[in-house]
């Protein structure tokens, strides 16, 4: 580990917030908490999206199911972003040597480029694409992605609490 990088997570380790988080008998759990429910209304809301790019719920329609939906995902992300965070600074030191830590925050950065992509260019180009009830296999495709990288991140928050 570079000596500036090791430094940096020292020192994050040893703020206030991080003594504070670590020391206190409420807060530590508080954070997690709030992590957690970040997780399910970030999860939940994207769930729901990508069973509609599945197939499923063939009622509604993808547009205005994600104008609804894709605001919650994103307090939802920053939510978990936060808190995430706080719980890191916590145990920064032990956590970035954690190779399943570094796996969590790659299966992440993938989950979030495979909605920015959906967003920006696939989405715009929606109208029109149910032709018989069926979605063009980009759609399908993405929606699978992205069940699948939550549910592997979840998958290693969790084992990261015995790893």
């Amino acid at each position: 580990m570079p000596a500036l990088f090791e430094t940096w997570l020292l020192w994050l380790e040893n703020t206030s917030t991080a003594a504070a988080i670590r020391q206190s008998l409420w807060l530590y759990p508080i954070v997690q908490f709030i992590h957690i429910a970040g997780i399910v209304v970030l999860v939940g809301s994207a769930m729901i999206f990508d069973l509609r790019l599945l197939g499923l719920a063939r009622r509604l329609s993808i547009p205005d199911l994600g104008h609804n939906l894709i605001p919650w995902s994103n307090v939802g992300f920053l939510i978990v972003i936060g808190s995430g965070f706080l719980l890191f600074i916590a145990h920064a030191t032990d956590w970035a040597e954690n190779p399943l830590f570094w796996l969590k925050i790659l299966l992440i950065f993938i989950a979030a480029l495979n909605a920015v992509i959906f967003n920006k260019y696939v989405m715009k180009r929606l109208r029109g694409w149910e032709i018989d009830g069926k979605l063009p296999p980009i759609v399908r495709i993405s929606g699978v992605i992205s069940l699948f990288f939550w549910f592997l991140i979840i998958a290693a928050g969790r084992f990261l609490a015995y790893y």
